[in-house]
């Protein structure tokens, strides 16, 4: 399933071009994880890992990881169903900070720590479609 992210309203620009996700990050991977593991009574993850395919974005992760880039506002996650537009999981993240960031052959390994971890909805009246 394609997975794809849009960084900060489009601040770092991808090379998909899939119909609705044109110039978005191509994510080749992705996991999260609670990062407190500390505190038992958080519900919701706080860090997530992606594999990036695409390599021309490395020097911004890069970057991010170095600390010499703001923490993004928001980043949007997708996950989408093969041969279609239908999203399988809309996950908005805020405040997100680069963790870390390495080279892995054609792929960017990234860790990222975020606030909060919203579901984002595509239609009101549907439920969310990742973590309540």
């Amino acid at each position: 399933m394609p997975i794809y992210m849009n960084w900060g309203w489009g601040a770092v620009i991808g090379s998909v071009s899939a119909q609705g996700y044109k110039s978005w990050i191509e994510v080749a991977s992705i996991q999260f994880a609670d990062g407190n593991s500390i505190d038992y009574t958080r519900k919701k993850p706080n860090l997530v890992f992606l594999r990036i395919a695409d390599p021309k974005v490395a020097p911004v992760f890069f970057r991010m990881a170095a600390g010499r880039e703001p923490p993004t506002q928001r980043v949007t996650i997708v996950v989408v169903k093969p041969n279609s537009n239908e999203e399988t999981l809309n996950l908005e993240l805020a405040d997100v900070v680069v963790a870390g960031a390495d080279m892995d052959g054609q792929s960017v390994a990234v860790t990222l720590n975020f606030r909060p971890l919203s579901p984002a909805r595509s239609n009101p009246n549907q439920g969310p479609t990742g973590w309540q």
